[in-house]
């Protein structure tokens, strides 16, 4: 039995009652595997007719196991093998019967629009929360100590959504005058109404002698 599951190789997906087979590869299997799990368990996988199976038979009817352990390199040639070994595109569940190399390759707006609502929801486990930590630890920002410069805080302030905005919430105009602004140590720009703020510090004045 293989125990270190973060490795590269061949697996499939079996249906112990209907025979059918998915067949697959991944760098890393047990991100496969986890990755396969979270998308069957939520109705949200890619391949229907897999996700559809899921559904009418339960997760109890499916296990993962590993074909092979191979190098990154022969994964999409091990994998075309499989499929047609185990007719995984005839009589499974794979839609193609050549693997193809998704390395490198960039998603579409409809597969991003597609992934980010399949993620609305998702939580990390304590688990994965450690393990982010953890790895996280001792790591120094690639933006620390650096600065903007004048002509990218220039940029920013051009391109800020602020700039779209005309008035404050209380509807005084943002001129030069009425307008404090600023780049925050995010290197975002923030403004603020000058108006609005000699009223708010008014108000306050005036409940502090009350409470005199």
């Amino acid at each position: 039995m293989i125990k270190d599951l973060n490795q590269s190789g061949i697996y499939k997906i079996t249906n112990r009652k209907s025979g059918k087979v998915y067949v697959g590869s991944a760098v890393n299997l047990r991100k496969r595997f986890t990755e396969h799990r979270w998308s069957l368990r939520q109705n949200k996988h890619y391949n229907k007719h897999l996700q559809n199976s899921w559904n009418l038979y339960g997760e109890d009817s499916f296990v993962f196991e590993i074909i092979e352990l191979c190098p990154p390199a022969s994964l999409l040639k091990k994998e075309t093998s499989w499929i047609a070994r185990l007719e995984a595109c005839e009589n499974g569940y794979n839609i193609c019967q050549t693997a193809s190399n998704r390395l490198g390759a960039k998603d579409s707006s409809v597969t991003k629009d597609r992934k980010s609502r399949a993620a609305i929801g998702r939580k990390h486990t304590d688990q994965t929360k450690k393990k982010m930590s953890l790895k996280k630890k001792g790591q120094i920002s690639p933006f620390t100590g650096r600065k903007h410069s004048l002509d990218s805080k220039e940029k920013m302030s051009k391109s800020s959504p602020l700039r779209q905005k005309t008035q404050c919430k209380n509807g005084h105009e943002f001129n030069s005058q009425n307008t404090y602004s600023f780049i925050g140590t995010n290197g975002n720009q923030h403004r603020y109404c000058r108006e609005c703020h000699k009223e708010n510090q008014k108000r306050y004045l005036e409940r502090k002698q009350q409470c005199q």
